[in-house]
């Protein structure tokens, strides 16, 4: 991902985003967006790492927020930040930028510099999509509970012994909220890392 120098700092970003803060929500919504596109809609997570015993060896804050809108190729996207940092620790804050948008088939991300397609979701979903595992599954963390659809897709192909074996990630998504819980399995069901959201903000102007 391209990286980009970013100009407000975390703390005035803190408390830009603070006077537009409102209770997190607990529902879905009324509108059907998978992930809310909107300018001051920003999202905080937790992000661990395991080892082979299941122990965290590293934790850093994650926080993604929607900086402008713009047009790229006759179509509205959005300009979305991402910043992430250690959780303990000396603070070694990491900025990166991506585009954004929502489409009548679900969400996407194009990276910034090169216009790549990149990560997507499909939605509304078919209950027949191999990647959709669930549809309506109840998920709590720090920031509440929230109904989610839970994806789940190929991430890599490893070496377990001498045999290739594909290690996937679950992304719960809560429609009108965002994602709410990522996570990444090697095979044999060992959990490699997990992120959990802690701080949802949402621009209802």
């Amino acid at each position: 991902m391209n990286k980009h120098t970013l100009l407000l700092s975390p703390l005035l970003f803190i408390i830009f985003i603070s006077s537009c803060e409102k209770s997190n929500p607990v529902s879905n919504g009324s509108t059907n967006e998978i992930i809310p596109l909107k300018v001051g809609n920003a999202w905080t997570s937790t992000f661990s790492d395991y080892d082979s015993n299941g122990v965290i060896t590293t934790a850093y804050i994650d926080s993604v927020w929607v900086a402008k809108d713009t047009i790229v190729d006759d179509q509205n996207y959005f300009l979305m930040f991402r910043q992430s940092e250690n959780a303990v620790g000396p603070p070694y804050p990491q900025t990166s930028s991506y585009l954004a948008r929502n489409t009548p088939s679900g969400y996407n991300e194009r990276e910034v510099r090169f216009n790549l397609e990149g990560m997507s979701y499909n939605y509304p979903y078919h209950i027949h999509d191999s990647t959709i595992v669930a549809t309506n599954e109840a998920i709590t963390v720090p920031a509440g509970t929230y109904n989610c659809i839970v994806y789940k897709f190929p991430a890599a192909v490893v070496l377990v012994d001498t045999v290739y074996q594909v290690a996937y990630g679950k992304s719960y998504i809560c429609p009108n909220i965002g994602i709410v819980k990522q996570e990444f399995w090697y095979p044999q069901n060992r959990l490699i890392y997990r992120s959990v959201l802690t701080h949802v903000i949402l621009n209802d102007k």
